[in-house]
């Protein structure tokens, strides 16, 4: 069973080929790809020792195939990262009881919008919505009225959108 298995049949065996990716030291997902041929379902188990990699299918079949055949060359994958962000949004004191102060920033000028929302995603206030000048803002909000809970502010300005947790407490 050096390969794939092929059940008895004359036919020489399917490419196969394991797809890895990885993000940082653990992996992530990894899928078996066949050209010319079937693996017998799908994949539902991979385990590998120092010289060989398996895999083990619906239709019970156990694919073995060497190390060697598989990995071919390691590359490291990037993703592009804004320095700075355009919007920031935190609150002080959180968790908070009766108010709290939100601190934002906005990189340009541009109408401003902080709702908070429960975890049913109802609107139950609207703390601000009014143009702001680019810079630092703080604004504080009276949450007296809202019983205890998890609630989201949700900051909108221009086409940013932050997302932030409010923990209230009585």
């Amino acid at each position: 069973m050096n390969g794939c298995s092929n059940s008895g049949s004359s036919k020489a065996p399917a490419l196969v080929v394991l797809a890895l990716m990885f993000c940082g030291p653990a992996l992530v997902q990894a899928q078996w790809l066949a050209t010319g041929g079937s693996l017998g379902g799908s994949v539902v188990a991979l385990a590998a020792d120092s010289q060989f990699v398996y895999a083990g299918t619906t239709q019970g079949r156990v694919w073995r195939r060497p190390i060697s055949d598989l990995v071919t060359g390691v590359s490291e994958w990037t993703t592009a990262v804004r320095e700075t962000p355009a919007a920031s949004l935190v609150n002080y004191p959180n968790p908070c009881n009766a108010s709290t102060v939100f601190r934002f920033s906005l990189q340009e000028a541009s109408r401003a919008t902080l709702r908070l929302y429960d975890m049913l995603g109802r609107n139950v206030t609207t703390v601000l919505d009014l143009p702001l000048a680019a810079g630092a803002h703080q604004w504080s909000a009276d949450l007296s009225a809202l019983p205890t809970g998890v609630y989201l502010a949700v900051f909108s300005a221009g086409e940013i959108r932050v997302v932030h947790r409010v923990l209230l407490i009585r």
